[in-house]
């Protein structure tokens, strides 16, 4: 039985190695089949959305690509259009990168002329601004003559005493003409010097766009010709930026003395650079006399002003003491008449106030009224004491005069008495009674 069992065992295992080696070779078989389909799958794939048929990046295990397309062994593949595009791709790379290189040396070259270009562009606009600070001070100092031959006309007995003093300040048409003269000249000057630097510019501007023409083609002879050319021209403008330095500094000089030595009219300064016969010197030397007739001038109109400072506190400090006592007479007259007033109203009946004055008119013041009607009564009573006085005199032998002669005597002396307002009631009772005698009398 052992052996029976042994050879069975022996070929049932040699059946299982059998087996699992087709089985093992089966699905190595698939996996190639599989992988092979998933690469046909993305050629496909790639050919119907970007229409390329990218066959060498393609790989295939169970069968070739020549067996894919159809092909025999010996029929040569067509080129596809893909494959022609990337040796476009290819040659075109190549000439792009050379191409680049020699972009990038011409760059390097460029931007050398271009810090050129900005350094002249620079010194052109620092020449501009130069020109035109110089115009705006032109332009003031003809407006500083303009304005001190307009003023120079006027002249009182101290501007007579300062020409006696310095005489040689003296502002005549020949000094003016000087003046207009050189100012002409600098501006005709200006005018030319800015035509020039324009056509300069210019001539910058072409000889740079033929340098890159010619840099451009590599013509290299030409380009050193150029080169030297634009270095003439960089020469020409630094010697003009230096010139015009020279100038500026000059010019600082002369303010300078201008600012330093303004009390001094009398003093020179020639600067080795400049002779006496520049035009700047002169026309410096003549802004320096119209500065000191200008320094006098207004050291003269300083003085005025002071005096007339002093004799206007003057006349306010009077004016000031005449208000002050004519608002001391208005308050004390306004204090009498509010007395006045308060006596009118206590005389009175009637209550009314010392605000009513200014509220109503004329016809309507209670003030008025008042008066008015005082004043009636006093008239009425002066009329009956007349009558009383005419009736006295008619002679009587039966009566006595000398209770008749008492309402006159009471009168007088309400007549004579300088405060009749003191006791208004005791004189209304009087009169009365001396009238009520009267006409008992008759």
């Amino acid at each position: 039985m052992s052996d029976l069992e042994e050879e069975a065992y022996g070929k049932i295992a040699a059946c299982f190695q059998s087996v699992k080696g087709e089985q093992q070779q089966a699905l190595d078989e698939n996996r190639k089949l599989l992988k092979d389909i998933g690469s046909i799958i993305k050629l496909v794939q790639s050919a119907y959305h970007h229409n390329v048929w990218d066959l060498e990046g393609i790989s295939l295990e169970t069968l070739t690509v020549q067996q894919l397309l159809g092909l025999k062994s010996d029929q040569v593949r067509p080129e596809s259009e893909s494959e022609k595009m990337g040796e476009c791709m290819k040659s075109l790379v190549n000439e792009m990168a050379n191409k680049h290189d020699e972009v990038c040396l011409l760059k390097s070259q460029i931007n050398a002329l271009e810090e050129v270009v900005h350094t002249a562009s620079q010194k052109l606009h620092l020449k501009d601004q130069c020109i035109a600070q110089l115009n705006r001070q032109l332009e003031e100092i003809t407006e500083c003559f303009y304005t001190m031959s307009e003023h120079t006309p006027c002249e009182g007995p101290s501007m007579k005493d300062v020409k006696q003093e310095h005489p040689v300040v003296e502002t005549s048409s020949s000094d003016t003409a000087t003046v207009d003269t050189i100012t002409n000249d600098l501006l005709e000057n200006l005018s030319i010097q800015d035509t020039q630097e324009s056509e300069m510019l210019r001539l910058l501007n072409t000889e740079l766009n033929e340098l890159f023409d010619l840099h451009s083609k590599q013509e290299f002879q030409a380009m050193d010709c150029r080169r030297k050319r634009l270095s003439c021209f960089f020469e020409m403008l630094t010697s003009e930026r230096d010139n015009t330095v020279r100038k500026l500094e000059n010019i600082r000089s002369h303010l300078r003395i201008l600012q330093s030595d303004l009390e001094q009219p009398c003093l020179t300064s020639n600067s080795p650079e400049t002779g006496p016969d520049d035009p700047d010197t002169k026309m410096l030397e003549v802004l320096r006399w119209k500065l000191h007739s200008l320094d006098q001038c207004n050291r003269e109109l300083h003085g005025k002003c002071q005096r007339l400072d002093i004799e206007s506190k003057i006349k306010i400090s009077e004016l000031q003491a005449q208000i002050e006592s004519d608002n001391g007479f208005s308050q004390r007259n306004s204090d009498i008449l509010k007395e006045i007033a308060d006596l009118i109203c206590k005389l009175h009946s009637s209550d009314f106030s010392y605000n009513e004055v200014y509220d109503e008119s004329s016809t309507d013041n209670p003030f008025c009224i008042a008066i008015k009607e005082m004043f009636e009564q006093r008239s009425e009573q002066e009329q009956k004491q007349m009558a009383c006085k005419n009736d006295t005199k008619t002679p009587t032998p039966k009566r006595e005069p000398t209770k008749a002669t008492k309402p006159s005597a009471a009168t007088a002396k309400t007549k004579s008495t300088t405060k009749p307002l003191t006791k208004p009631t005791t004189t209304k009772t009087i009169t009365a009674k001396t009238t009520t005698k009267a006409r008992t009398s008759k």
